[in-house]
């Protein structure tokens, strides 16, 4: 379990660097996220949230 963990860690990690590293699609991100109704916003905020301190902090 440990392995898949750090996997799914892993790709997470690329695909945040990739939205950081390129404006016009962390934007559209943004907005995606933003303007499309999801049913577990609450869990979406909480997310978002959580990888912005995480990133503030480090």
């Amino acid at each position: 379990m440990q392995v898949d963990k750090f996997i799914i860690y892993t790709i997470v990690i690329i695909a945040i660097a990739i939205f950081v590293s390129m404006p016009e699609i962390h934007a559209f991100g943004i907005k995606f996220f933003t303007t499309t109704p999801v049913p577990n916003k609450g869990l979406l905020d909480k997310l978002l949230d959580g990888l912005y301190q995480f990133f503030n902090r480090h």
